[in-house]
């Protein structure tokens, strides 16, 4: 299931929480939101809640900075904040400019078209770093609580190689290959 309802003309609206200092996306009509966080100059975490909160209370995605890892229990989602990743202040800036939202920090930059399907284009210097797939990008199964995100190459694939996945058979390089 999409968690929007079609692929059509959608309009995504967006509260920049400056207290928490956190991006929250969501589409009318819908539970599904998208947080933003900016902890590092060169780190944004996104969260999507499908169901307007967190499916689940602990994560292990993000290593702590002062140890190195992240405990066998995990964290509790909203103990992790900015703060523990960065001494300094991290500035970022969020603009609204011709239908997209804009997140800037001085190295990284995202952007999101509010009238499409909720899905990022990460950009760093001005090029194209890695885009989400603006059809099918977040997609969360009610049924079987499964979540799954998908990306989309670059148009011009010629110059990128993807080699081995750990097996032994076939060529060594993957390009042109969909993996599940």
């Amino acid at each position: 299931m999409f968690f929007e309802d079609s692929i059509e003309r959608v309009s995504l609206k967006w509260i920049h929480d400056k207290a928490n200092q956190i991006i929250i996306i969501s589409q009318e009509n819908q539970l599904t939101k998208y947080i933003i966080s900016v902890l590092t100059h060169n780190l944004i975490r996104v969260r999507v809640w499908p169901k307007g909160e967190p499916v689940t209370a602990r994560t292990w995605a993000i290593v702590d900075k002062e140890t190195n890892d992240v405990p066998y229990e995990g964290r509790l989602r909203h103990e992790i904040s900015r703060n523990n990743y960065s001494n300094d202040t991290c500035n970022f800036t969020a603009i609204e400019h011709e239908n997209e939202l804009w997140i800037s920090t001085d190295t990284i930059t995202c952007k999101i078209h509010l009238h499409k399907p909720f899905a990022i284009v990460w950009m760093t210097n001005h090029e194209i770093l890695l885009q989400d797939n603006p059809v099918c990008s977040y997609q969360y199964s009610t049924s079987t609580q499964q979540f799954r995100h998908t990306l989309s190459r670059p148009s011009t694939d010629d110059h990128y190689h993807y080699y081995g996945l750990g097996e032994k058979s076939g060529p060594i390089d993957k390009k042109s290959r969909r993996y599940r």
